[in-house]
């Protein structure tokens, strides 16, 4: 009997084990805590962490500015060529997709946060013999209630084509590129492909950059990867002619002032140059950014790919601050019976202010309508002693309710006849 009840609770636990494992991690996320600051009455929450969390909606708030923005992705390797003295530079990588829009919000709703996680890099050709780059990794999406913004697509390493290829197609870039996992390839002198860009809620991306080659299996040296397509344009195709070492920018990215500056964010990364001595990419630099794929090398090490710049979302609405209360001349003190009026000054948008006395409502002056961020209660204290004055907010338009810090006065007698 008691080895079936141990069963009985073995089986149990079991159970509960099954169902909470079966609960998404975004449905157990914890709650978010973005970095808040306040530009011109605005509330902007800006989100980076990446693990996921949940964000409760303020109440009275009914509508945002959002931007939403996929993380970037990693640039491939750079090759190494110590025998033709020809090695290609990585591919840039992709930059991830924004979405920059005003949204309809429903207050007190809670609702998941993603912010994406940049790719990395990919490892560099090894410094023995003749070897391609490797292939960054693709960068994380981020979501925010419908809004999905894919991250960019990784560069491809430098000399991803086959030694033996033949001149038909060792410059087809439409032909397999195979780069998963962490194969290495021979190189023939060629430059990485440009990864391309994410997608915002499914729409078309922008493609990445194709690195010069030639068909001739003699050319000296190596060629720049491509650049990583942005989040708003392609990138350039590598030179035909001249100079073939450098690599053109990446796509460009998109502008947005909703964090009180102007910064642009997910741009192509840049292509890794090719026939050099080596030399790492740059990492992403703002949210959303690819990175740079790593430099060829023929003497020396080859170059790491750059790793993505993670994705960022950033929610920007009216919002009441705060409010202060002042008595004429800042006094803390006041005559019992006596009109003395309070001030409240209020920091953020226009709203209905309530004052209280000991915590209850000072006759008349319940949701006293503000003006120029000021409202009025004209108070004639109803004790004597110490009195607590607070004052709550609710906007007229959006954002947060809020409570005054408590203001301490005294009240005394009055001299003389009334």
């Amino acid at each position: 009997m008691m080895l079936r009840r141990n069963s009985t609770k073995w089986a149990l636990g079991a159970l509960l084990v099954s169902i909470l494992s079966g609960i998404p991690t975004s449905a157990q996320a914890a709650y978010c805590s973005p970095i808040i600051s306040y530009v011109g009455g605005y509330t902007i929450e800006t989100f980076t962490a990446t693990a996921g969390c949940t964000w409760t909606t303020p109440l009275n708030v009914y509508s945002a500015d959002v931007l939403v923005v996929g993380a970037g992705a990693g640039g491939g390797g750079g090759a190494f060529d110590n025998q033709y003295a020809k090695s290609g530079g990585g591919g840039g990588g992709g930059a991830g997709a924004v979405i920059a829009h005003t949204i309809s919000l429903t207050p007190n709703t809670s609702t998941n946060i993603v912010v994406g996680s940049g790719g990395t890099g990919g490892a560099a050709g090894y410094s023995s013999g003749s070897w391609g780059g490797v292939a960054g990794t693709t960068g994380g999406q981020s979501v925010f209630l419908s809004d999905t913004s894919t991250g960019g697509f990784p560069g491809l390493g430098g000399g991803n084509w086959d030694l033996i290829s033949n001149a038909s197609t060792r410059c087809n870039t439409s032909r397999t590129f195979f780069w998963g996992g962490y194969n290495i390839y021979y190189i023939d002198g060629v430059g990485g492909l440009g990864g391309y860009s994410g997608s915002a809620n499914g729409a078309a991306v922008k493609a990445g950059g194709k690195a010069y080659c030639s068909t001739s299996i003699s050319v000296a040296v190596g060629s720049a990867g491509g650049s990583g397509g942005g989040s708003s344009a392609s990138a350039l195709d590598g030179r035909t002619s001249g100079d073939t070492l450098t690599a053109q920018p990446g796509g460009a990215g998109t502008p947005s002032n909703i964090s009180g500056n102007l910064i642009t964010y997910a741009v192509g990364g840049v292509g890794g140059n090719g026939g050099a001595a080596g030399g790492d990419g740059a990492n992403g630099s703002t949210p959303g950014t690819g990175g740079s794929g790593g430099a060829g090398a023929i003497t020396g090490t080859a170059g790491v790919g750059g790793a993505g710049a993670d994705g960022i979302i950033v929610i920007k609405f009216q919002a009441q601050t705060n409010v202060a209360l002042s008595l004429p001349g800042n006094s803390t003190t006041a005559i019992y019976r006596a009109l003395t009026p309070i001030t409240a000054t209020l920091l953020g948008s226009n709203g209905y202010v309530t004052f209280y006395a000991n915590k209850v409502i000072i006759p008349g002056c319940k949701r006293v309508v503000s003006s120029n961020l000021v409202a009025t209660c004209n108070w004639k204290p109803q004790y004597r002693g110490t009195i607590t004055i607070t004052a709550s907010i609710n906007p007229s338009t959006m954002g947060y309710p809020v409570t005054s810090n408590a203001r301490i006065v005294t009240i005394s007698n009055r001299t003389g006849k009334r």
